[in-house]
């Protein structure tokens, strides 16, 4: 069935089914260029089956008689290369689309180096990194984008992006302008059963398209897909409504290369979130503040706009999709079990993105309690005397914090039925003390938005606080009452029969450290696929 124009998340998954790939040339260029991408591509396509689509600016004269096996579409002379890629997007019939320019000559095993390469030595990687590195700084293949070829990039950017379109556009753009010449590292963008163009935005820019079909599978799921299909040493994961710093891609790829021993790295918002409401701009300042004071080894990671190396992540089992099918703390629990296995992970807020996303008060309550905060007290008494003392939301005035509000609500419950001013007093003394606590977060508001907005921010900042603390009496309470959480019976349907799915079904990580003490080497998962 011809599924041209169909969106990719109406069309569902499919049973025993490989994904479909496609190949999408956009051609600006003379004919004898064209021609010589298309004596590579051609055999290529052939022997994996790959769809190829050619979309050319201006007439098409005899190219459908010379390759009567091409899929041609013929726009206007004019059409600048974006909208060429977009079209190619949009009439490709791949799961996983590969998009590229008549601007080089295509390598002969160009195609064959998507997916996953085996994990390389790092020693020999940091050294290829920091030689690549200095010939991009001195110029060195900053003329003309060379092809992704079959050597692997030094980076592997992956933006996972659900009904994303209205952000996409500006994130990668960010990326695209990236003091990191663009021949050290490739974009693959995983478009999660979006139904609004976020596919054909992505096709713009990235190497590769991933289109996964059916219901939102959630970042984590994306994530690992994307993974799958790209080939960097080190992998680096934006989100969809990041738009990073033009040096960001720089100082990660640097800080590998300065210090072989950091399995993981993360940077930081910005203190300029483009969202102007209130809610936005104090949810997105409190990002910046907290990643801001935590420089320096961290205890968890931030996929937001964070890097690990390629044989780290391979190591530790991936993403958990299996538990975090939505958005949730996945990129924390990578985290944590990256440092159980005694790996460094650092945060440097010198590496900055802006947040784009536009908060309400319900979006706050609804991650600090449901998306957050539940799954993180679960995870911390999961670990038990293991769990860290110094994450980023496990900071003592965090604690003091939230139980300094949690009392206030108590005395102010206590105030009619004791009838005194005395409990009254109480709670204004404690909702003062969370002001003197939080001091430091303060002074970034005034300095950065003026005394009458910080004000106005004070009474979402105890909501902050009451959320924090209900989910953690949740999470405590359903710990100890329930246990874990249940995998929905779909999941775990398709995981006892085995059968086969593209998109594929839900996946326990691939390796488990929970049983392994620090440093241990990592068992494979028996139940992983």
């Amino acid at each position: 069935m011809d599924t041209r124009g169909v969106p990719p998340g109406a069309r569902g998954p499919r049973l025993g089914d490989a994904p479909r790939l496609a190949v999408v040339l956009a051609s600006r260029r003379e004919r004898s260029r064209l021609d010589a991408c298309l004596a590579s591509l051609v055999p290529q396509c052939t022997a994996h089956h790959a769809e190829l689509v050619v979309v050319r600016a201006g007439t098409l004269g005899d190219l459908e008689a010379t390759y009567p096996s091409i899929l041609f579409v013929e726009t206007a002379a004019e059409t600048p290369v974006a909208a060429l890629r977009a079209a190619g997007v949009a009439v490709a019939d791949g799961d996983v689309v590969a998009v590229a320019e008549d601007r080089a000559v295509v390598p002969p095993e160009w195609l064959g180096g998507l997916g996953a390469e085996p994990v390389r030595d790092w020693a020999s990687s940091v050294a290829e990194f920091g030689s690549r590195l200095r010939e991009a700084a001195a110029g060195a293949g900053r003329a003309e984008r060379a092809w992704p070829g079959p050597s692997a990039p030094l980076l592997s950017v992956i933006v996972p992006a659900h009904q994303a379109a209205r952000y996409l556009r500006d994130s990668l753009e960010a990326l695209a302008g990236s003091s990191l010449p663009r021949s050290l590292w490739e974009l693959v963008v995983v478009d999660d059963a979006s139904t609004d163009g976020t596919d054909l935005v992505a096709g713009q820019f990235a190497d590769t398209v991933l289109r996964l079909a059916g219901n939102p599978h959630g970042p984590a799921y994306s994530r690992n897909r994307g993974f799958e299909f790209s080939r960097g040493q080190v992998l680096v994961f934006v989100d969809a409504d990041v738009r990073i710093h033009r040096d960001a891609l720089q100082l990660m790829a640097a800080e590998f290369t300065r210090d072989p021993t950091i399995g993981g790295v993360f940077g930081a918002f910005d203190d300029a979130p483009s969202a102007p409401g209130t809610v936005s701009q104090y949810r997105n300042l409190l990002y910046h503040y907290v990643h801001s004071e935590g420089e320096g080894d961290a205890e968890t990671f931030w996929a937001g706009l964070g890097a690990v190396r390629r044989d780290v992540f391979v190591g530790v089992g991936t993403f958990d999709e299996w538990h975090y099918a939505r958005p949730q703390i996945e990129d924390a629990e990578l985290g944590r079990r990256i440092r159980r296995l005694g790996r460094r992970i650092v945060l440097r807020p010198q590496i900055l993105g802006t947040h784009l996303k536009q908060w309400t008060l319900r979006d706050v309550v609804r991650t600090d309690y449901l998306h957050s905060g539940v799954p993180w007290a679960w995870l911390l008494l999961r670990e038990g005397r293991s769990a860290p003392e110094r994450a980023l939301n496990m900071e003592l005035i965090y604690r003091l914090s939230t139980g300094a509000v949690w009392l206030a609500i108590a005395a102010l419950a206590a105030a009619p039925v004791i009838r005194s001013l005395r409990a009254l007093e109480l709670a204004a003394l404690l909702v003062g003390l969370v002001g003197v606590l939080n001091i430091g977060f303060y002074r970034v508001l005034v300095r950065r938005l003026g005394l009458a907005r910080t004000l106005a921010m004070f009474p979402v900042h105890l909501i902050h606080y009451v959320s924090n603390g209900a989910a953690a009496i949740t999470g405590w309470l359903g710990h100890h009452l329930f246990g874990e959480p249940e995998t929905p019976a779909s999941v775990v349907a398709l995981a006892d029969t085995g059968v086969k799915t593209w998109p594929p079904r839900h996946a326990r990580p691939r390796a488990s450290v929970w049983t392994n003490p620090p440093g241990a080497p990592v068992e494979p998962d028996e139940d992983a696929p």
